[in-house]
């Protein structure tokens, strides 16, 4: 069946590393933009290119050469397997170490789809916010640590970020605990030039932080 091992070999590199880049832990993002972000390398350019986009189509494309030229027979199921090994091995192997090995934030998960806030304008310029945030606590240990909320990169009026007038926010899971966490701010913005007077919002972005570590949720 395969009659180049060495060509196999490197394609079996190549989707190593294309599971490694599209790692979804710790962050929301993928472990590839994280490592961009270390070196101080722009994620994305000027002209709207994705740098861990490209590098990992590049790699996958390389990756599918080289399993089409090392088999003779069954050269589309070779393909059609390695597309779905990159798609669902690493979000797998996220899932399993926080349910097994995580703990502390990293055994922190963020049901990011069903988090909502809603801010309401009250008397002399106060707007009144509340978030909902469903986390749950896959570690045997308590979880102790603070919370943060973020903007998307292309919004103009800050929205979420707003909360943060009221924190960071101090959280605590016990053991295996899962629960919808409310937060809420009376947050004065007499002073600010730019906000929303009220909306509500869904998807949010948070950032939850201890011992000097965080993560982008």
């Amino acid at each position: 069946m395969i009659n180049n091992k060495r060509m196999f070999t490197a394609a079996l590199v190549l989707l190593g590393a294309v599971m490694v880049l599209n790692f979804p832990f710790p962050h929301k993002y993928p472990l590839g933009e994280g490592l961009l972000t270390i070196f101080n390398i722009p994620v994305t350019l000027e002209s709207g290119i994705h740098l861990p986009g490209i590098l990992v189509l590049i790699l996958l494309l390389g990756s599918f050469y080289l399993l089409a030229k090392s088999f003779d027979m069954f050269k589309g199921r070779a393909i059609l397997a390695a597309i779905l090994a990159v798609s669902l091995v690493p979000p797998f192997l996220a899932d399993m170490y926080q349910r097994t090995a995580a703990s502390g934030i990293y055994a922190v998960k963020y049901e990011k789809e069903l988090s909502t806030c809603l801010f309401e304008m009250g008397e002399r310029k106060h707007l009144h916010g509340t978030c909902t945030v469903p986390l749950k606590n896959y570690s045997s240990r308590g979880a102790d640590f603070s919370l943060s909320f973020s903007d998307y990169p292309d919004t103009e009026i800050p929205f979420a970020s707003l909360m943060n007038k009221a924190g960071p926010f101090s959280i605590h899971l016990d053991p295996n605990e899962e629960r919808f966490i409310e937060l809420t701010a009376d947050i004065d913005v007499s002073g600010m030039d730019h906000y929303t007077d009220s909306g509500e919002g869904s998807y949010i972005n948070i950032v939850i932080e201890a011992e000097g570590k965080e993560r982008r949720l």
